[in-house]
């Protein structure tokens, strides 16, 4: 199985729209339909929005985010990513890393295939 962290924008202008959170997951179940082993960013959602008497952070979340993310063989960012500043961050910490970034679904199999000879339905 091949180590997929997805990457997009999880906030919205609005805190009570989910929608950015609801791309995400369902891109997130799509992986992992199709055979790969994903990280996602979209499935802690409970982080940021049950952190309310904890002593955490939205750095600290980020953080752990990013320490996943250089676990994986390779970066797939959603669609809408553009405006999102930890997206970007994200990115950098891939290339940083030589972490492959892949933007589409066709570049991520083809990306998977080069790293595992996997192949991907």
């Amino acid at each position: 199985m091949v180590k997929v962290y997805v990457a997009g924008a999880i906030s919205a202008p609005c805190p009570q729209d989910l929608k950015n959170i609801g791309i995400g997951q369902r891109a997130t179940i799509k992986l992992i339909e199709k055979g790969y082993l994903p990280f996602s960013p979209f499935l802690d959602n409970q982080l940021f929005l049950h952190k309310e008497g904890m002593n955490i952070t939205k750095q600290m979340i980020q953080d752990y985010s990013i320490g996943w993310l250089l676990t994986c063989e390779i970066v797939y960012v959603l669609p809408g990513h553009e405006n999102s500043a930890g997206t970007q961050r994200e990115i950098d910490a891939a290339m940083e890393h030589n972490i492959p970034v892949v933007y589409n679904e066709d570049d991520l199999v083809a990306e998977a295939r080069r790293i595992k000879g996997l192949v991907a339905a």
